[in-house]
């Protein structure tokens, strides 16, 4: 499923290996290389292969950034991806009918590549797949569910000095 041709094909086993072994991995590379989309694909695939189907967070700094990542990867995967979908508030969803309601809720879950920035969204499969996201959406998370229980591995992406202790500091707090 991973792209082959990218330099971080060749590094696979390896990261594998450190990411079962430690709580904590930095991974580094030039623009390109692969790390926002092949990386969380690597472990999906690992969790697949050991029947482990929690949920992989991948966190960009910008909503286009999660958004695009989320296409390629989709496409990389050969996964559906629609158009971007609008999130509706809760009085909207009331008043469809069930019938729309379950058709939509069918075409979203079976892609295992998703995303979620303020107004947009277009989730994966609850377990055994891929969230690209903003922090801001893992703190949300993390108001509704501070086990995070869902998830097996958050990767930090494109992470400044500022965000990562914004981001830590709300953690702790």
């Amino acid at each position: 499923m991973a792209h082959p041709s990218l330099p971080i094909a060749g590094f696979r086993a390896e990261i594998l290996e450190k990411v079962r072994h430690n709580p904590a991995v930095i991974i580094t590379g030039g623009t390109g290389c692969g790390k926002s989309s092949q990386v969380p694909q690597f472990i999906l695939d690992e969790i697949l292969k050991l029947n482990n189907p929690k949920q992989i967070v991948v966190t960009q700094p910008r909503k286009i950034a999660s958004m695009s990542v989320a296409r390629f990867v989709a496409e990389q995967r050969g996964e559906p991806f629609p158009e971007r979908k609008i999130r509706q508030n809760r009085k909207v969803r009331q008043n469809l009918t069930s019938f729309s309601a379950s058709l939509k809720l069918r075409f979203f879950q079976q892609s295992r590549v998703g995303y979620s920035v303020k107004y947009y969204y277009h989730p994966p499969k609850p377990t055994g797949s891929i969230l690209f996201c903003t922090t801001g959406s893992v703190l949300a998370m993390l108001k509704k569910d501070p086990l995070l229980s869902n998830i097996s591995h958050i990767i930090l992406d494109e992470v400044c000095p500022i965000n990562c202790w914004k981001f830590l500091f709300c953690c702790l707090f």
